[in-house]
């Protein structure tokens, strides 16, 4: 049986597009989710959903949907003709995804590791790992200690890889899969998703829990954020960035998992949100899908007057109350060290309006109020920034 790992963003804003002109809504022309994408460079890229593949060779500007008998857990192209969908089957295309063929006969397949495009790694339920190394063409069973739920197989080259499995499982590979290893339980969640920087650097993803490695395994740190999320899904935009998806929202980090800076991304009106997978072909041309057949490309960096969330220690900046409000609101934060504070509001275009603080504080909770009597009435955003922490929300000033 697949499993879908559905995140959800609940209680997001709505961002202005002029505030974040890196995330663009495209039309699919459909309303069922999302649940997976890929491409290959900024005009050719596809999505899958239920019963349907979706095509683009424009960028985006249009998507054509294609029917077919399955429904693409994962989408895997090596150039714009021939790609690969993991669906419980394994199906191959060579006509930029117009047309499927059934490729050998595996079945209940959750995750396929694509090391070249002639060696592949794939795994199934009741921990079954295959290997091909003729494209699919045949498969050869290797041994896996752990028979239950695995999530996802991953090559660091041709000897060395790993299998997420359930309740902190982690089976290790020093030799191509001829020996499966189970190590020692790295937590106790079921851990959804592993990336790697380099052979000794990687970062492996859990309910409630990012853990990091330095010595390709063979010890695990937990990665301290100040909120309890489940993260799901890492990828990379082929720079040294890593991006993860999670309940919080999109995260990025640049110093191989140390810290995680959280992405403005846009709902486009929606209270809450959800996205499933992210893809990029470059640095800065990526999309992203998820729910009710949305889905958003990548185009770049934010402006400068709206910098991303930077997630470190018990730094928190709480929704102003009331909002919205008619004069006055009280805007509360908490400090995670002694440093200097600015608190600043923006209009929709992101001019900086209001400075309502510019202080050193200890580190502890405190409140602002804000008194907006002689703005005209709208949308505006508030930024807090202190020791290498930040974070912006929205508050509406009505008259």
């Amino acid at each position: 049986m697949k499993r879908f790992f559905l995140v959800v963003l609940s209680g997001f804003v709505f961002i202005s597009p002029l505030i974040y002109p890196q995330w663009i809504e495209q039309t699919s022309g459909i309303t069922s989710h999302i649940i997976s994408v890929n491409s290959v460079d900024a005009d050719h890229a596809w999505a899958g959903a239920d019963s349907k593949i979706l095509i683009t060779t424009n960028g985006g500007s249009t998507w054509q949907s294609v029917s077919v008998p399955f429904t693409p857990q994962q989408i895997h192209f090596f150039n714009s003709t021939t790609g690969i969908v993991c669906a419980d089957e394994i199906y191959k295309s060579t006509n930029g995804g117009l047309n499927w063929v059934r490729l050998g006969s595996l079945t209940n397949i959750e995750n396929i590791c694509f090391l070249t495009n002639e060696i592949w790694w794939a795994i199934a339920d009741g921990g079954y790992v295959y290997k091909t190394t003729d494209a699919g063409a045949t498969w050869t069973n290797q041994s896996n200690p752990w028979t239950g739920p695995v999530y996802s197989v991953y090559m660091i080259n041709e000897n060395i890889g790993f299998i997420t499995a359930s309740s902190g499982r982690l089976i290790k590979t020093t030799n191509g899969g001829l020996n499966w290893i189970q190590q020692p339980n790295v937590g106790s969640s079921h851990h959804k998703s592993i990336w790697f920087t380099d052979q000794n650097t990687g970062v492996l993803a859990a309910n409630g829990c990012i853990y990091k490695t330095t010595d390709c395994g063979a010890t695990w740190n937990t990665i301290s954020l100040t909120t309890y999320w489940d993260y799901y899904y890492f990828t990379c935009n082929n720079t040294s960035k890593i991006w993860m998806i999670c309940t919080g929202g999109i995260y990025t980090s640049a110093d191989n998992g140390d810290n995680w800076v959280k992405e403005p991304t846009p709902t486009f009106g929606y209270a809450s949100w959800y996205w499933y997978q992210l893809c990029f072909c470059s640095a800065n041309t990526g999309w992203l899908v998820g729910s009710s057949g949305k889905i958003v490309k990548y185009t770049g960096s934010s402006s400068d007057a709206d910098q991303p969330d930077i997630v470190t220690g018990s730094f928190s900046l709480s929704q102003n109350y009331p909002n919205p409000f008619n004069s006055n609101t009280v805007i509360s934060y908490r400090l995670a060290q002694r440093g200097q504070v600015t608190l600043k509001v923006f209009d929709l275009l992101g001019n900086e309006v209001r400075m309502l603080l510019n202080k050193e504080q200890d580190a502890g909770i405190y409140s602002v109020n804000f008194p907006a009597g002689e703005l005209p009435g709208g949308i505006y955003y508030y930024r807090l920034n202190s020791q290498g922490s930040g974070s912006t929300k929205k508050l509406v000033l009505v008259k």
